[in-house]
């Protein structure tokens, strides 16, 4: 019936969430795991019902028993600057290797035997395609709303240009300061980098900054534009020209669909 074959999928995908997080990495090391993902036109409203009605069940158990800080899921607009080949991101913070998935799993869902899953986890990942993972340390930073999570994140995934990663994250380090005193339309701003080595080609990016806004009009605003002039041709004169530094792969324009602390968003 409908409801049986719907419910075959539901299974199917919560297993497949068990699978997102099948990998082992030092908490000292990672402590952000960005996933981009690939949801076909015609999956995405089941792939966004999936996640809002289940995944956020384990996700908040997993808050819940410590394994992670907290599981965002945005919505990747198409306007985003080279975003065609992926329209979700999975953003997963804090996450430990204790106590692992399986165990999160049977909290969250404790009716589901182990056969069942076994059997759900042979039919495959239905609904979307992982394009990468990628794991990242922490920068620099601020948050001028702590405790919350933003409503609209504009990603920037950056390839430092050879032999500049140093100085440019010294740059980051530098102008985030300007930042947070001048860019009063932003609620907060992070710069990460990417951990481990990574082919060449699209998704080869190794610093990543976030710039965190209330609404699209925030977004809209040329908030470096800012910065007193003095301030930058400091920053010019110490490290040399931004473009110099680094090149933009991507821009991505991501609003907020659900967080595992704060429930669903209003988006």
């Amino acid at each position: 019936s409908y409801k049986i074959k719907k419910m075959k999928n539901i299974l199917t995908l919560i297993i497949s969430f068990t699978f997102l997080f099948s990998f082992s990495q030092s908490d000292e090391v990672v402590n952000v795991q960005y996933q981009f993902i690939k949801v076909a036109d015609q999956d995405r409203e089941e792939y966004e019902a999936f996640m809002l009605e289940f995944v956020s069940k384990i996700a908040e158990k997993a808050v819940e028993e410590g394994k992670i800080t907290n599981l965002v899921l945005r919505r990747v607009n198409q306007g985003s600057m080279f975003s065609s080949n992926f329209n979700y991101m999975i953003i997963t913070a804090g996450q430990k290797n204790s106590p692992n998935w399986s165990e999160i799993m049977t909290k969250a869902y404790p009716n589901i035997s182990p056969e069942l899953r076994s059997w759900i986890w042979s039919k495959g990942n239905a609904l979307r395609d992982i394009i990468y993972n990628a794991y990242t340390t922490r920068v620099e930073g601020f948050d001028r709303t702590p405790g919350t999570v933003s409503n609209i994140v504009v990603y920037n995934l950056i390839k430092a240009n050879s032999s500049k990663k140093n100085d440019y994250v010294e740059f980051e380090k530098d102008n985030a300061k300007n930042i947070e005193k001048y860019a009063d339309t932003m609620e907060g701003w992070y710069c990460v980098t990417r951990n481990g080595q990574f082919a060449n080609g699209a998704a080869a990016w190794d610093v990543l900054t976030a710039d965190t806004f209330k609404t699209m009009k925030d977004v809209n605003t040329v908030w470096w534009t800012k910065i007193p002039q003095k301030e930058r041709e400091k920053l010019t004169k110490k490290y040399g020209s931004l473009g110099g530094l680094r090149t933009i792969r991507h821009r991505i324009i991501a609003p907020l669909i659900y967080d595992a602390i704060n429930g669903k968003s209003q988006n």
